[in-house]
C-alpha cells in the first residue's frame, strides 16, 4: 500500500511556506512525475528543503524519467541560488 498524488497534494503548499522543513521522505509510493514537478517548484520558493527521498515510485517509465530530470533540476537551481547569496 502506498500514497497517490491526491493523498499528498497538501504537501505542495507546506513545502512552499514551511521554512523549518529540511527533509521529506516519500519513498515507495505511486507518485507521478507531475507531482514531483509541482513539489520541486514549491521547494524553490523558500529553498530550505535540503533532501527529498523518493525511490521506489510505482509509475510509468516516462514518469520515472521525469522524476530523475526534476531531481537534477532542483539540485542545480538550489546550488545556483545559494551561490548567488554567498556573493
Amino acid at each position: 500500500m502506498g500514497l497517490y498524488d491526491n493523498d499528498v497534494a497538501v504537501l505542495i503548499p507546506v513545502v512552499e511556506m514551511n521554512t523549518a522543513l529540511k527533509r521529506l521522505n516519500l519513498e515507495t509510493n505511486y507518485l507521478s512525475g507531475d507531482f514531483f514537478a509541482k513539489l520541486f517548484k514549491a521547494a524553490l520558493t523558500n529553498q530550505t528543503l535540503e533532501e527529498i527521498k523518493a525511490v521506489n515510485q510505482v509509475s510509468l517509465q516516462s514518469a520515472s524519467q521525469r522524476i530523475e530530470f526534476f531531481f537534477s533540476f532542483i539540485v542545480k537551481n538550489l546550488h545556483i541560488e545559494r551561490a548567488k547569496r554567498t556573493k
